[in-house]
């Protein structure tokens, strides 16, 4: 077999001043001096991070709606790129019709899709490929938010151990590669949870050869776990965002991938600025690439110390009680101020039901009962 290199991004939004850029034909800007680096490859794939659709068709959902112009495909073909994963938190926030017309753009440009579809067993379905010889399967799945495809319902392949143990499995005895590629993980986050470390790692055990996360918005470490590569967040590729957010946004990294014999024969890290100081893609000088592979280097050590991966994630978790608790019993302004001020939770809400609260979440079996009947007070919103 023929050695083969492949090439794979983090997350690309083509909205907002890109967007303007891509209506107005200038891809070469946008791209700048990483372009080279595109067109050096066999298979190269990005994770299309909005439906790309005309009309405004938005669903029921928290967070923002995300799209743009069916036209900024012609960004992903000057790119040069193969594939586009769609599973993942914002392929669904216009609905049937902004899906249907994001997979009729992308077949009508001769740009491979995978991940999302017209129902479950298609999202399910992976991308086959065979190049020089090498037969590669891709797989690719996101965390449970507003996108979710069912039976009889559009949408993207569920990030579900059982599911995807079957899905690995077949791709494992229908081709000699395995990519798997995740969305999911923490917003802003530089670091996996414990339990996406264990699933990861699980992937790796059914069968897959190398595991792909994005999602975060921000770098994170990676490992070799079985002599296969498990990368937790190479953050986002081309992203614009108008307010002020904190400096990881406007980094990433891409994978490049060489394949021989069945197995990752080399890898390469390569780092850019994103809609920073320029809006599109930039290479890093020599000091700002290596401060940020030292960067990478330090999130990879903690992830390989468990004892070190739990502490910083409880600290994070943590942190996290003012925004979840608000949420959870939507405190009004009062309520929110005393407990960002570090009013203990139990306090504000006189109440003593914690641990039943606790059980309907924690508990399988309690869970299912919660989220549907949560999911039939949503439908109910749309009426």
């Amino acid at each position: 077999m023929s050695k083969i290199r492949i090439l794979i991004t983090g997350d690309f939004c083509p909205h907002q001043r890109v967007e303007e850029l891509c209506l107005a034909g200038n891809f070469k800007e946008i791209y700048g001096d990483v372009l080279p680096i595109l067109q050096e490859k066999d298979l190269s794939v990005t994770n299309l991070e909005c439906p790309l659709c005309m009309g405004e068709y938005p669903i029921t959902k928290s967070g923002p709606h995300l799209k743009a112009h069916p036209k900024c495909i012609e960004l992903l073909k000057y790119g040069c790129f193969d594939v586009v994963t769609l599973a993942n938190n914002h392929i669904m926030d216009h609905g049937r019709q902004g899906l249907k017309e994001t997979l009729h753009v992308c077949r009508q440009n001769g740009i491979e899709t995978v991940g999302a579809a017209e129902n479950a067993k298609e999202a399910g379905r992976p991308f086959y490929r065979k190049i020089n010889g090498i037969n590669l399967a891709i797989i690719n799945m996101t965390e449970h938010e507003f996108s979710i495809a069912t039976d009889d319902e559009p949408g993207a392949n569920p990030l579900d151990p059982i599911f995807n143990y079957h899905q690995i499995l077949a791709a494992k005895e229908a081709s000699d590669f395995v990519i798997v590629v995740v969305h999911g993980g923490h917003e802003h986050y530089n670091l996996p949870s414990p339990r996406m470390v264990q699933t990861y790692r699980f992937f790796v055990d059914l069968g897959a050869s190398v595991v792909i996360g994005h999602h975060p918005h921000c770098v994170s470490g990676y490992e070799v776990y079985k002599n296969a590569p498990i990368f937790y967040s190479i953050g986002n590729f081309i992203f614009d965002w108008k307010e002020p957010l904190n400096g990881d946004w406007f980094e990433g990294f891409m994978v490049a991938l060489e394949i021989e014999n069945r197995r990752v024969s080399a890898l390469q890290v390569i780092p850019y600025n994103q809609c920073k100081d320029r809006i599109g893609l930039s290479s890093m000088n020599d000091a700002q690439e290596q401060s940020f592979l030292n960067k990478v280097k330090e999130l990879s050590l903690i992830i390989q110390d468990d004892s070190m991966l739990l502490e910083k994630w409880k600290l994070f978790s943590f942190s996290k009680n003012y925004q979840y608790l608000t949420g959870l019993f939507n405190f009004g302004k009062a309520r929110r101020f005393l407990l960002q001020k570090g009013m203990p939770a139990h306090v504000l809400t006189r109440n003593k039901n914690w641990p039943r609260l606790l059980n309907l979440i924690q508990c399988e079996a309690h869970r299912d009962i919660l989220i549907d009947n949560l999911r039939l007070l949503v439908q109910k919103l749309t009426r």
